[in-house]
């Protein structure tokens, strides 16, 4: 019997973990500079982008789960980076806005995303190969939004 497919040097999902553990690292030290997770790092992204979002809003953007990112929120409530109020048309919806605080840091963020391509590009990496790598994650992403879909019957297939 061949077992090959169950070798770790063949699994894709290995890699990415791999990759995304080392990549992790890497943000670590420069996102401890400002105090935040790298999870509320891609909050305040989001907001920085738009603030003044619904949490619904926020999860579907920054692709987090909402039970997680709430918890990455009310810590950095207490932070003074953002304020959560009830939308005035609807007082059940909680709207998140960034404050004085939260916009400042932003200018302390804008070296982050440089330095990360600057570890990771060099010679070997090119702007295509990241443009290929940033094409096919998206596309390994959205097959798994789509397998994820409740109304598709999930099996394991049996060898």
């Amino acid at each position: 019997m061949d077992f090959d497919y169950l070798k770790l040097e063949n699994q894709i999902c290995h890699r990415l973990y791999v990759a995304t553990n080392g990549i992790m690292r890497l943000y670590r030290p420069l996102l401890k500079e400002l105090g935040l997770t790298y999870a509320q790092y891609v909050i305040m992204m989001a907001l920085w982008e738009r603030d003044g979002i619904s949490m619904g809003e926020l999860s579907r953007v920054s692709k987090m789960d909402k039970g997680f990112s709430t918890s990455a929120i009310e810590k950095m409530k207490n932070l003074k980076y953002l304020s959560i109020k009830a939308d005035k048309l609807d007082q059940r919806k909680k709207m998140i806005f960034l404050t004085t605080k939260g916009n400042e840091l932003k200018f302390k963020a804008k070296c982050i995303p440089e330095e990360i391509v600057r570890y990771l590009k060099g010679e070997e990496i090119s702007d295509e190969d990241v443009s290929t790598l940033i094409g096919l994650l998206d596309k390994i992403n959205e097959l798994i939004v789509r397998a994820e879909k409740p109304h598709q019957e999930k099996k394991i297939r049996h060898c």
